[in-house]
């Protein structure tokens, strides 16, 4: 009986309702509960602008190379000797001897060894200062700031 009692409504203590809904005292009431939710919306604006420029510098500057070169001598050897037969071209280390030969008339025929002609390869670095043009770049950055409703409210990384 206690809880039929709580649903009852008295009229006198919510007269308001007894108009709109033209209630009774045996009546229920139905009270809506209503509740509110937040929307966020975010818009995009513009707050500045950066202007960004490229430049590039043409230099000088002297830098050392180490150029290889192949140097190459020559060498003559009379060797004036009778051989049997042409001796081969051969090579002792960096060098490649080539025999010169010839052929001479006595009462028989015989080779005989006129030279050796030694030739040596031999390889040096030479370090030379050459002047060549170079480039660099550089970025320079502007920052263009416009004035807005919110600028008072975001925090600036030069702060």
């Amino acid at each position: 009986m206690e809880s039929e009692k709580s649903n009852k409504v008295d009229i006198s203590r919510a007269p308001h309702l007894a108009e709109t809904e033209k209630l009774t005292t045996l009546d229920e009431i139905r009270i809506p509960v209503i509740e509110e939710k937040a929307t966020i919306t975010k818009e995009l604006f513009e707050s500045g602008r950066v202007k960004i420029t490229k430049q590039v510098d043409d230099f000088e500057e002297v830098v050392s190379v180490d150029l290889n070169e192949e140097e190459i001598s020559v060498e003559r050897k009379p060797m004036n000797q009778h051989v049997l037969e042409a001796p081969t071209v051969r090579q002792e280390g960096d060098t490649t001897i080539y025999p010169v030969l010839k052929e001479i008339v006595v009462v028989e025929k015989r080779l005989m060894l006129v030279e050796e002609i030694h030739i040596t390869k031999k390889n040096k670095v030479r370090t030379t200062d050459q002047t060549v043009a170079l480039r660099r770049e550089r970025i320079n950055v502007e920052r263009e700031n416009f004035e807005s409703d919110f600028s008072s409210n975001t925090d600036s990384p030069d702060q």
